[in-house]
């Protein structure tokens, strides 16, 4: 088809050449799908396994932190619940003598 002639209508057009600026137009529809569909393919297909690896690392080395910071803490609590213990052992044989002063005391009166 020359550029100077006119258009035909659409009844005129041979159905072959129908066919080919169909399949022209559809080639040049799929050519911009696969264009845009090709980056999104990228970003799926991306392996994600170093950046899961350094992810990873920081748990491990938060959970080493944490696990210290609590065994310190636990050290810690263990620590003040035993001087509890000695502070209340003390109180008791305290208050055990002084209730045998009192005992011996109201036995010579």
């Amino acid at each position: 088809m020359d550029d100077a002639e006119p258009d035909p209508s659409p009844d005129e057009i041979p159905i072959e050449q129908a066919l080919d600026a169909l399949a022209r137009g559809l080639a040049g529809v799929t050519a911009a799908v696969d264009g845009f569909a090709e980056p999104q393919q990228n970003l799926l297909a991306r392996d994600y396994s170093a950046d899961l690896a350094l992810i990873h690392e920081s748990c491990e080395g938060m959970r080493g932190a944490i696990a210290a910071s609590g065994r310190r803490v636990r050290h810690e609590a263990d620590a003040a619940i035993s001087n509890i213990r000695k502070d209340m052992q003390n109180a008791v044989g305290d208050f055990n003598s002084r209730m045998a002063s009192v005992g011996a005391v109201q036995q010579q009166n």
